[in-house]
């Protein structure tokens, strides 16, 4: 099995959070995004990053 390297950085551009999740599997990197803007998220998150983005989430209620 190979080991899952993961970080999440939470980060606010005019009015919009955004949390940027980075997941890496055997130095191979992939970014994803949440948005959170006028009361609607778009969640761009990949699963395997999902306890990474509760805080995120949780922030925004």
């Amino acid at each position: 099995m190979f080991k899952r390297e993961k970080s999440i950085e939470i980060q606010h551009h005019r009015g919009v959070q955004c949390a940027h999740g980075k997941v890496a599997v055997q130095g191979v990197g992939m970014s994803v995004y949440s948005f959170f803007v006028d009361g609607l998220l778009i969640d761009t998150g990949s699963y395997s990053l999902s306890q990474e983005f509760q805080s995120f989430f949780k922030g925004i209620l």
